[in-house]
């Protein structure tokens, strides 16, 4: 991590700039932060401009009220990547067609934005959902094809320093870190992040099984202990069964996909009776206090978000409201739903792309999503792990449904260095194509 900040200590200070004029300025970053993503991309330093990205997500997704700023200059720099990508289309040598797969569903949420109450959120953040799946994998393409180790390299060691920042803001104030008694480190809240360092978690693993060399065994020790410890610290209990579940899975699939596939179908069919017997289990073990055995029973208020979603889906069953729909609904009931011990939107993202765009929606999202997956199946046995620990997460949390927060960004980072690793031999997509047609899968990564 030090080697890094050495290396990029230009970069380090630039945004050590960015947080300074955010926090003290908050008006000038939104001309002084776009300023500097120019002079980036001029300089053709496209692995900056990603991490910056990032960055910008990252402290978004803060409640220090110094840090709104990264909230409004978030939208600004999207559209200042899309740009950069428009003028650099034809340079692209490799093209990652991700937003392809999500086209209906594209296509079902703009028609839904007719519909909607809060018509500028909704257009704003469709329009960010799609570029984001335009832009993200293609230049993570260019990235890779300019120096893939470097870039894994910064990556890790860019989020390791962001979770490391946590840790010791915890040492020195842990009035900072802590929220409702739970540790939150710069994320907004304990299960923020849980999802990023989970997605984190992924990611890492997923580098260190395709690029084998990128990282010491004491470098990989070190990043997973970083890990362990943010997400034990925060405690959230979905991201800790994800991770869980992730690795346990991965592991199988190693062994044999069919296998792996066959552990998966059973630990779904003994969720019921795991569920059932959750406080017993957590009792046995002596941890209650830690999974906080209190709040078990009635899901830190999901039970009451997840039954009004149901109740307002009814309304509009097959075509929703558009973006930003659950949020506005949500906000709308919130001093009905405090009294019933809710905070929050719906905590499920597969009940507000419902509520937002229908089931219709909800079906075309599912398709694309989990055909892109499919897509890349055969390059290495870590996909459908990935795949089931997503899907697993989203069932808690509604971070999927959102384009600019730090956790999607990180779901599109992994599967495009995995569509990379597996296609980038080929001249160009039409190849690619062909080869499928042709039943003639790239060799998998193991």
């Amino acid at each position: 991590m030090i080697q890094f900040i050495r290396i990029n200590i230009q970069f380090f200070f630039l945004c050590i700039t960015w947080i300074i004029v955010g926090m003290y300025a908050p008006a000038f970053s939104l001309i002084y932060i776009p300023a500097t993503t120019l002079l980036l991309y001029y300089k053709g330093m496209y692995r900056e401009l990603l991490l910056g990205f990032l960055l910008i997500l990252t402290l978004s997704d803060s409640r220090y009220f110094s840090l709104s700023f990264a909230s409004e200059v978030k939208n600004s720099y999207i559209v200042l990547l899309s740009l950069f990508f428009i003028i650099d289309y034809k340079k692209i040598t490799f093209k990652i067609p991700f937003v392809v797969y999500l086209v209906p569903f594209l296509l079902i949420a703009f028609f839904c934005i007719r519909y909607s109450p809060s018509v500028g959120p909704a257009v704003q953040k469709t329009i960010s959902y799609a570029l984001l799946f335009l832009v993200i994998p293609n230049y993570i393409s260019v990235i890779l094809e300019k120096d893939s180790n470097q870039f894994f390299r910064d990556i890790v060691w860019f989020m390791i320093l962001i979770l490391t920042c946590g840790l010791i803001l915890n040492f020195l104030n842990p009035d900072i870190t802590y929220l409702m008694g739970r540790f939150r480190g710069v994320l907004g809240n304990p299960n923020g992040l849980g999802i990023y360092v989970l997605m984190f978690t992924i990611l890492f693993h997923v580098i260190n099984t395709l690029y084998e060399d990128t990282f010491t065994k004491n470098e990989r020790i070190f990043v997973y202990l970083i890990c362990f410890l943010n997400l034990y610290m925060c405690g959230s209990r979905s991201s800790l069964i994800a991770a869980f579940l992730f690795l346990l899975l991965s592991n199988f699939y190693k062994i044999d996909k069919f296998f792996g596939f066959l552990i998966f179908i059973i630990l779904l069919f003994s969720y019921q009776f795991i569920s059932s017997n959750i406080d017993s289990i957590i009792i046995s073990l002596g941890m209650e206090k830690y999974f906080r055995l209190e709040s078990l029973e009635r899901g830190s208020g999901r039970l009451v978000a997840w039954t009004f979603a149901w109740q307002n889906i009814q309304k509009h069953f097959f075509l929703g409201l558009g973006f930003n729909y659950t949020e506005y609904l949500y906000k709308l009931n919130y001093a009905y739903l405090s009294k019933l011990n809710h905070q929050g939107a719906a905590h499920n993202a597969y009940l507000t792309f419902w509520l937002d765009t229908g089931l219709i929606g909800l079906t075309t999202f599912l398709s694309g999503f989990v055909a892109i997956f499919y897509k890349i199946r055969k390059i290495t046995p870590l996909v459908f792990p990935i795949l089931y620990a997503v899907l697993f997460s989203n069932q808690f949390e509604s971070w999927l449904t959102a384009s600019l927060n730090p956790f999607t960004i990180q779901v599109l980072i992994i599967i495009s260095i995995i569509y990379y690793k597996g296609f980038s031999g080929f001249e160009n997509n039409e190849n690619v194509e062909k080869k499928e047609l042709a039943n003639e899968s790239p060799v998998p990564v193991h």
